[in-house]
């Protein structure tokens, strides 16, 4: 529905006039040229409507010949083609253009939005200067009228300043005095927190030597300890060697005993091998308690290292515990010298 009294003529009139100016009427400069208004669809209705009737007239046959109407149909179609790639183009390039400025219009819109806020926060601000100011001038005048009565009742005071100066100068005496005397308390103080600072990292320095050393010898014993281990688990192994060695010369001790009797003729070899058997018996006995006495021997070793590892453990204990005291007296403010010196 047209807007604004916007009908059929004023389309046709405006289109005549572009096509009459030389320009092409395309559907924004026809709304352009009837003062941007009406509605776009209603204005393309309009132009449809016109080529329709303009096409309707061409079609007349009692005005054009055959020949002649062919020709104007076929530029007619041609021209409307044309017409109508051309309008769908500028139609492309006015939407693109149209997207560009609403883009551009969003943009100005926020920018215009920013910069109200910071008029506003301005004149928020000015107001507050302005606010800030009376009071200042207000200020202002209090603090003339206090300067003219202190001004006042310096003319009263001056009268008493000789007897002041005489005592101040006294003052300033004792007070000068006081103050050699309590810097030379400061410098006492400050030598002294600094000799016991130094002594603090000297035996912290002490403590941590320790610790290395300790640690150290924490790690040689628990190798000691791991050497001792493996040791007793050679030996257990060889034990149970012997063990086995000594089963079996009783076993061959056993069917030897039990072959004397019925192979007399081979008593001579088997009391030499009875002999020989139990030499190696006797022997792999005493391998066999050298063994056991070697294992107890470790075990005991083995013992006393893990006890010397606890001690050093405990040792090292301590010694941690002494350095994050003396860590803690390092780091406490060392104030009580100082406020006595201020009092």
């Amino acid at each position: 529905m047209a807007r604004g009294g916007i009908n059929k003529f004023h389309v046709k009139q405006a289109r005549d006039g572009l096509i009459a100016k030389g320009q092409h009427p395309s559907l924004d400069a026809i709304r352009t040229a009837m003062g941007n208004t009406g509605s776009k669809s209603t204005i393309h209705r309009y132009i449809r409507e016109l080529e329709e009737e303009e096409g309707t007239q061409l079609d007349d046959h009692a005005l054009l010949s055959s020949t002649l109407k062919d020709i104007i149909e076929r530029l007619a179609k041609q021209l409307r083609a044309d017409a109508q790639e051309i309008v769908e183009r500028q139609e492309i390039v006015h939407q693109q253009q149209l997207k560009a400025l609403q883009e551009r219009l969003t943009g100005t819109e926020n920018a215009l939005t920013k910069c109200t806020a910071d008029l506003q926060q301005c004149q928020s601000d000015l107001a507050q200067e302005c606010t800030k100011h009376q009071a200042t001038l207000s200020a202002f005048h209090n603090e003339q009228l206090r300067s003219h009565r202190l001004e006042q009742e310096v003319q009263g005071l001056k009268s008493q300043l000789g007897a002041a100066e005489r005592h101040q100068t006294s003052l300033e005496e004792k007070h000068q005095h006081a103050r050699d005397a309590l810097e030379h308390f400061r410098n006492a103080a400050k030598e002294q927190r600094e000799q016991e600072s130094r002594r603090h990292e000297q035996q912290v320095q002490q403590l941590q030597a320790e610790m290395r050393q300790l640690q150290q010898t924490l790690i040689i014993k628990q190798s000691e300890i791991t050497e001792s281990a493996k040791d007793n688990a050679r030996l257990a192994t060889q034990l149970t060697e012997s063990r086995k060695n000594q089963l079996s010369l009783e076993r061959e001790l056993k069917e030897t005993t039990a072959a004397h009797g019925n192979e007399k003729e081979r008593t001579i070899l088997l009391e030499r091998s009875h002999g020989d058997a139990q030499a190696r018996g006797e022997a792999f006995a005493a391998e066999l308690q050298c063994l056991q006495a070697s294992m107890k021997e470790e075990t005991e070793q083995r013992a006393e290292r893990e006890k010397e590892c606890l001690i050093l453990r405990a040792k090292l204990e301590a010694q941690a515990m002494i350095l994050d005291s003396f860590k803690a007296q390092l780091k406490a403010p060392l104030t009580d010298v100082g406020d006595a010196a201020s009092q």
